[in-house]
This record gives C-alpha cells, sequence and structure tokens, in this order.
C-alpha cells in the first residue's frame, strides 16, 4: 500500500467522519451564551424568590410609611342622662355628645414632625344643638444633633431595607450571569475534549487497519501491532470519560437554565473569542469600589447601624413641642355654620421641653450595643474591600499566567502537528515504528486539547475580572 494511498483513504476517512458528526449534532438547537443566559434569567427560581423579596421590601417600606403619617379620622357618639335634685326640685336631662375628628402628620426637615388637627364637636340637650368646631396643630422638635439625625428614622430605615433587597435581586442576576458563563464554557470544553477523543480514535484505528496490512507484508513486528491494540483501547477508555464529562456539563448547564434532561442541549463549537485589550489593575480596582453590589450593600447595612446609634444616642434626649388651638363655642339651632353665630371664640398656645432624668441605664446599655453593631460593620466593610483587592489581585495574576501559557500552547501545537506528520510519514516508508507514530499522535492531541483549555480558562478569567470589577450584568 502506497503512501499516496493511504493518504488518499485517511482523507476519505476525515470527510465521513465529519458528514456523520455534522448529522448527529444538527438534531440539537445550538445555542449561544447571550440566548443562554436569557434562557436562565426566565423563571429562575432562585431570581424569583429574590423578586418576591424585593416586593415584600417595597410594600413594607409603603405600609411603614402609612403607618407612621397615615391620616387618621374617627367619629364618637353617645347618650347621657343625668338627673339631680336642689330645694326639693328634681332636674333630668339627656343629651347626646358626638364629635368627628381629623389629623394627618407630615415629615418635616431637620428630623421634626408636624401634625395637623381639625374636629367638631356637637351636642344636643334640651332641643338645643351646641357646635364647637376647632383647629389644631403640633409640631415636635428633637433639639439634640443625634435626635435631628435620627428624626423619622422608621421611614428611612425602610427605604434602605428597599434598596438592600434591591441590590440583592442585583446579585441573584449577577450570579446566574456568571454560572451560565462558568457552565457554558465548561460544556463547551467538554465537547470539544470528546470530539478530540474520537478524531484520536480514528486515527488510531486507521494506524490498525495500516500496521494489520504492514504485517501482513512482513514490513512491521507483531510487537508493534500489539501496541497500537493497545493505544486503541486507551482512546476508547479517554472517549468513555469524555463522554462523561460533557454528559456532566450538559446537566449542569441544562439544570440552570430549567430546561428538562433528555433536551437536546448544544453550544457553539466555535473557537471562543478572545478578548483584545487586559484592563489595568488599578482601574479594575476603582471600578471595584464603585460598583460592587456587596460594597453597596455593606455601606448600606453602615448606615442602617448609624440610625440605630443615633437612636439610641437620641433616646430620652429633650424635644421641644409646640402646638395650638382655635375653637369657636355657641349654640345656633339651625346650625347655619356661620362664624358671628358663634359668641365665644377661644385659642391657646403651648410651648414644652420634656427631657428624661433617669432611666436605670437602659439608655446606656442600649447605646453601647448600637456602637459595637455598627464597629462590627465598619469592620466587615474595612474586610470586603480587602478581599476585593485580594480577589482582583489573584484574578489579575491568573489571567497573566495563562496568556503567557495560551503562547507556549500555541507554539506546542505547531510543534506537535508537524512532528506528527513527520513521523507519519516516516511510519509509511519504515524508518519508525508504531509506538513513534502514537506517541507523536497522543502528542499532539495533547496539545490541541490544552490549547482549547487555554483558551476557555482565560475566558473565564475575564468574567471573573468583570465580576469582581461589579459590571458583569450589560458585559
Amino acid at each position: 500500500m502506497g503512501r499516496e494511498e493511504l493518504k488518499t483513504q485517511m482523507s476519505i476517512r476525515y470527510i465521513s467522519l465529519l458528514l456523520i458528526f455534522l448529522s448527529v449534532e444538527s438534531k440539537a438547537t445550538e445555542l449561544s451564551l447571550n440566548e443562554a443566559i436569557k434562557t436562565a434569567l426566565e423563571g429562575n427560581k432562585d431570581l424569583v424568590g429574590a423578586g418576591y423579596c424585593l416586593e415584600i421590601a417595597s410594600w413594607t417600606y409603603k405600609a411603614s410609611s402609612l403607618l407612621e403619617f397615615k391620616p387618621k379620622a374617627s367619629l364618637e357618639t353617645e347618650a347621657i342622662h343625668s338627673e339631680k335634685k336642689e330645694q326639693e326640685v328634681k332636674e333630668s336631662s339627656t343629651k347626646y355628645p358626638s364629635s368627628a375628628n381629623f389629623e394627618q402628620k407630615y415629615p418635616l426637615f431637620l428630623g421634626g414632625q408636624i401634625k395637623l388637627i381639625s374636629g367638631i364637636e356637637l351636642c344636643q340637650e334640651k332641643g338645643e344643638w351646641t357646635v364647637n368646631p376647632k383647629v389644631g396643630f403640633e409640631w415636635n422638635q428633637p433639639i439634640s444633633k443625634s435626635g435631628i439625625r435620627a428624626g423619622n428614622s422608621s421611614l428611612i430605615s425602610r427605604g434602605l431595607d428597599w434598596q438592600i433587597a434591591d441590590l440583592g435581586y442585583e446579585e441573584s442576576v449577577e450570579k446566574i450571569i456568571y454560572d451560565v458563563t462558568l457552565a457554558y464554557y465548561n460544556l463547551l470544553k467538554a465537547t470539544k475534549s470528546r470530539a478530540l477523543a474520537k478524531s484520536q480514535i480514528e486515527l488510531t484505528r486507521h494506524l490498525l487497519k495500516v500496521s494489520q496490512a504492514r504485517l501482513n507484508v512482513g514490513q512491521i513486528p507483531e510487537l508493534d501491532l500489539m501496541r497500537v491494540k493497545l493505544r486503541l483501547g486507551q482512546d476508547e477508555v479517554r472517549l468513555i470519560e469524555a463522554e462523561k464529562n460533557e454528559r456532566e456539563a450538559k446537566r449542569t448547564l441544562s439544570n440552570l437554565l430549567g430546561l428538562a434532561q433528555t433536551e437536546e442541549l448544544r453550544v457553539s463549537d466555535n473557537d471562543p473569542n478572545l478578548p483584545k485589550e487586559t484592563p489595568l489593575l488599578n482601574t479594575a480596582l476603582k471600578k471595584a469600589l464603585v460598583f460592587r453590589l456587596d460594597l453597596l450593600k455593606q455601606e448600606l447595612n453602615i448606615r442602617l447601624k448609624e440610625i440605630e446609634l443615633d437612636k439610641a444616642r437620641s433616646q430620652d434626649n429633650p424635644s421641644l413641642v409646640v402646638d395650638g388651638t382655635y375653637q369657636l363655642k355657641g349654640k345656633d339651632k339651625e346650625l347655619q355654620g356661620v362664624i358671628d353665630e358663634f359668641p365665644d371664640k377661644e385659642w391657646e398656645a403651648g410651648l414644652k421641653i420634656a427631657f428624661s432624668l433617669s432611666d436605670g441605664g437602659i439608655k446606656r446599655a442600649n447605646l453601647q450595643k448600637a456602637i459595637l453593631e455598627l464597629e462590627k460593620e465598619r469592620l466587615a466593610y474595612e474586610e470586603l474591600k480587602r478581599d476585593i483587592r485580594d480577589e482582583i489581585a489573584t484574578i489579575f495574576d491568573d489571567l497573566s499566567s495563562h496568556q503567557k501559557a495560551l503562547k507556549v500552547q500555541e507554539m506546542s501545537l505547531d510543534i506537535a502537528r508537524k512532528s506528527y506528520q513527520v513521523t507519519q510519514l516516516k511510519y509509511e516508508n519504515g524508518l519508525v515504528s508504531s509506538s513513534d507514530v502514537l506517541e507523536a499522535q497522543l502528542s499532539f492531541f495533547d496539545a490541541e486539547n490544552s490549547l482549547t483549555e487555554a483558551k476557555i480558562s482565560q475566558i473565564i478569567d475575564y468574567s471573573r475580572l468583570i465580576k469582581a470589577s461589579g459590571k458583569l450584568k450589560g458585559n
């Protein structure tokens, strides 16, 4: 069997293998990374749960606002019967006093609050109506610095909780994107490894046939044929392992996408595109300190603890209360409602300052607790910033190593390819043994597999870097 005939036969086998591979793989829909991420974000249970938390925080904030500043209206009515006896004269009467009141509280600047009050008192006694309309206000203003900061703290705290829940939702989105990205490229790596293992088996089988033919004409010893058979068994084991790894990678990605395990799943087998430029370390650190969601959440947690500390400091601190009312009194049988019908008009205003002399040490205990909790959150914030710096520095180190390894792998693949081609020609001319061909073939496929892994590792490093910088969503 001549060299040209061997090349022709090998070309036919490559074409046949390619047609079979394409006919099988085309049954599955090819999925891009963006499509995979979009599918994963639709109906993801973790994301739905985070959405519920966000909705709960929203309604809690609204409920807190209504609870603190909701309008209050009341209506009271009663019947009172009385009897009295003076100088042997007995008198009795029945009256029906009623009142309707309305009040509304509003937040003011510097932690103050104002409450507006209006109402009317009606009473029927002995056929006559007594009508007393009134209006008033009450302004409560903290005097201390901590009291001013802690003013309306309940509403502010619920607003911060809402922001934290919103950041938690965004964190869930980023986690899904990152997990899908890793699973996608792990599947791509497993798919390429399985394809390489299949190609390696085909080449080994072809070498086995060539070796059998050369053995039949006495060109090689039987030991060479046994080496090829042994390598074929090893290649089949490698293919079984590669197919197992691919199934596991498919299962992981299918779970993230919410797809049934029976559905065909195929990722694009094109070579992954590597980013052209690597960002600077300082730039990545600056972005992280601005955009990292966990850092933003921790800043909000610190703000919550600062509010709790201000509340503890302002407990029983002096506060200024200014109030006033204006009331009309009189009797009007026909309830005409004209101010001149009321003979009596009165108003009053008050100013008071209230503070506590002693609370048995409760304020001191609450204050110490609030100080310690705030220091704990601040310490956690500094530790988080340090962890972020270490994380980004580690990613840059990995990225640099993988970039160097990629260049080495590209050169190694080129050398291994040429070595395999030369060794194959030498074997066809009886200059080397089958073990030399098998060794060159194994080196060639290992180099090709290592190059694919190096490319994917570099892309994963870029994904880690974008995530660590807080800009994964949208990239």
